[in-house]
Order: structure tokens, then sequence, then C-alpha cells
């Protein structure tokens, strides 16, 4: 795992973190605090999913450059899997 995965993880759970702070201590919509931790929260879960989706393509690119055809398979089926959970 290489370190750019790392942040991106980091990143989404930290604003994972942020939106279960909300929900643990009921702040609610009026309040200005839920409005700056929610919209923190939201970017940390941006940031982090652009991260992991392009170290995800790089990942791919290069099992494609070295041919490494059950690694391509591996990531394509992961990808595919990934997707049809999302868009579902």
């Amino acid at each position: 795992m290489n370190r750019a995965l790392k942040y991106g993880i980091i990143s989404a759970l930290s604003g994972i973190v942020c939106f279960l702070f909300l929900i643990t201590l009921n702040i609610a919509s009026p309040n200005p605090i839920f409005s700056i931790i929610s919209i923190f929260g939201l970017f940390l879960v941006l940031i982090g999913t652009m991260t992991i989706s392009i170290t995800y393509i790089k990942m791919l690119k290069r099992a494609i450059s070295m041919r490494d055809y059950v690694m391509i398979a591996l990531l394509l089926i992961v990808g595919i899997t990934v997707l049809n959970k999302v868009l579902k």
C-alpha cells in the first residue's frame, strides 16, 4: 500500500468521524457548528475518494504496462463490483 492510498483512506475516515461526531452530539441544522463540521467532513470524504480513485487508476495502469494479467483481471473485477454497488 503506497503513501497516497494511506492518506486517502485516512482522509475519508476522518470525514466519516466528523459526521459521527455530529450524530453523537445531536447537532442539527440551525447550529453553525453543524454547517462548519459537515462541510469539513464532506470535503475530507471527497478528497479521500478522489485520492483512492487516482491511486486505483495508477495501479491499473502499472499492471497494464507490466502485462500482469492476473492483477489486471483482479483490479477490473473489484472496480466493476464497487461501481455496481455504488450505482445500484
